[in-house]
């Protein structure tokens, strides 16, 4: 890769170095989707450790389990419970979350 200083290239390499300058010593090299082995090789080459992700969807994709149809058990149970929290108290849980993303 040509450390060109104008263009993507350029500017995610200058970001690495600026982060590296900060102190940060880990760079997010992005989402692989399951089963495209060729990417999680390619980033593992480059010290990758693969994790799995949570996510949340609003509204939830079509392949969810629908909660008021009773699928879900704990699930379920969860989901009523958030939706009844205040919204600051959603806010604080969320702000919690998101740390471990």
């Amino acid at each position: 890769m040509s450390r060109v200083r104008n263009g993507r290239r350029g500017a995610g390499w200058e970001a690495i170095h600026r982060a590296v300058r900060s102190g940060h010593r880990v760079y997010d090299l992005g989402e692989v989707v399951e089963g495209d082995g060729s990417l999680a090789d390619f980033k593992r080459k480059w010290g990758a450790e693969g994790r799995r992700m949570h996510r949340l969807y609003h509204p939830g994709p079509a392949h969810a389990p629908d909660a008021a149809s009773g699928e879900g058990g704990a699930q379920e149970l969860a989901h009523r419970a958030y939706r009844r929290l205040p919204l600051r108290a959603t806010a604080l849980v969320g702000d919690g979350l998101y740390r471990f993303l």
